[in-house]
């Protein structure tokens, strides 16, 4: 059985941040670009830029498991879409999920940012609980 290895995307409005971690929560790679202004062209940059992580993983002969997403956003977690975004009003609508989902072909969550920071904390077990 292979490994699995797990996306995190930080989506902003000037830029947006791709890492690539092991079961450990290990960095394993990161891609950065500069968040484009219209939707269309976000969805291109994101999936070419998340193709590149699949053939990477698949040559090391990982699989992607699942891919967790941060917006600077409000986000409606039923549809797994932007409500609205001040910084990224072109996405409001954007389905992460069908965009990601065949690049990936495994489970996508999208979480508003300050959520997703967090959850990542918790899981990595350096909150410092005040």
């Amino acid at each position: 059985m292979r490994k699995s290895v797990w996306i995190g995307i930080d989506v902003g409005g000037t830029k947006t941040c791709l890492d690539l971690f092991n079961d450990d929560l290990e960095k394993m790679g990161d891609i950065k670009f500069k968040t484009p202004g219209g939707r269309k062209q976000f969805a291109v940059q994101l999936t070419h830029s998340l193709r590149q992580f699949v053939n990477e993983a698949a040559g090391r002969g990982l699989r992607i498991s699942g891919i967790g997403i941060g917006a600077a956003a409000s986000i409606n977690p039923r549809r797994e879409t932007i409500k609205s975004a001040a910084n990224l009003p072109f996405l409001t609508g954007f389905s992460f999920k069908d965009t990601v989902r065949p690049v990936c072909q495994c489970p996508v969550m999208l979480l508003n940012d300050i959520q997703a920071a967090l959850y990542g904390e918790i899981k990595m077990e350096k909150c410092c609980w005040l």
